[in-house]
């Protein structure tokens, strides 16, 4: 056999024994945590009334809305008008999953909404809420109207009530969409209508707590077999 079959099947060995490294060079898995929690998260933004992906008012409670104090007499989100603003807007939070990520679970709870608001996953919803008058609990469930982004109108909506849970699935690699459609009623009715601010008191706003878990691989763990294998494939080239 001559020197240069000799440095190929080298070569080779060394390729095939940088994948079969021990354990400790196999490519590690670190976890990680998303909180998208209206009060402790500031990347939320709301569309509705002219103003689009633009950044939320954050208030107290934790909550997020489209006017700087939820109220007509607010500053608007960026691009809003109180004369372009028909009662129906949406607040989005947007992560990333990286390509390999496994034990992806998101979990919320606290959810809540003046006067109604549906929490949503890349367009599934998650949860709901509608306003009880001024009681913050138990909210009204049954039947009754919604109003999504892609609707000019409200649709009938069955409202279940459900303010917390966990989701394994939904998710997708890349960018994912969390968002809270909210409707102003003026009215702790099923089927009220959506409609602009009725009065000085009037308000409109949403709130959830909630976190994304998921673990993805360290690109460190690859980068060690593939330096170890042309550390190998350098060493054994110099012998031959």
């Amino acid at each position: 056999m001559g020197s240069s079959s000799r440095t190929i099947k080298s070569i080779w060995v060394a390729v095939l024994s940088a994948f079969m490294l021990p354990a400790a060079f196999v490519p590690r898995v670190a976890a990680d945590i998303v909180d998208f929690s209206t009060g402790s998260n500031s990347d939320w933004t709301v569309t509705g009334g002219g103003a689009v992906a633009a950044p939320a008012f954050h208030l107290a409670l934790p909550l997020v809305s489209i006017t700087s104090n939820s109220l007509e007499s607010g500053q608007f989100a960026a691009g809003g008008t109180l004369g372009q603003f028909n009662g129906a807007w949406y607040a989005d939070f947007q992560f990333t999953l990286p390509a390999g990520a496994t034990d992806v679970s998101l979990s919320f709870s606290n959810l809540v909404g003046d006067d109604r608001t549906v929490l949503q996953l890349n367009g599934t919803d998650l949860g709901d809420y509608f306003l009880n008058g001024n009681n913050l609990t138990p909210p009204l469930v049954g039947t009754g109207d919604m109003r999504f982004p892609s609707e000019s109108s409200d649709q009938p909506y069955t409202f279940t009530g459900t303010t917390s849970g966990t989701v394994t699935s939904g998710f997708v690699t890349g960018i994912n969409d969390i968002r809270l459609v909210v409707n102003n009623t003026n009215a702790a009715n099923l089927n009220a209508s959506t409609v602009t601010f009725r009065s000085s008191s009037d308000s409109t706003d949403a709130g959830v707590l909630g976190t994304v878990n998921f673990s993805a691989p360290e690109p460190g763990g690859i980068s060690i077999v593939v330096l170890a294998s042309l550390a190998f494939m350098i060493r054994l080239r110099r012998v031959a």
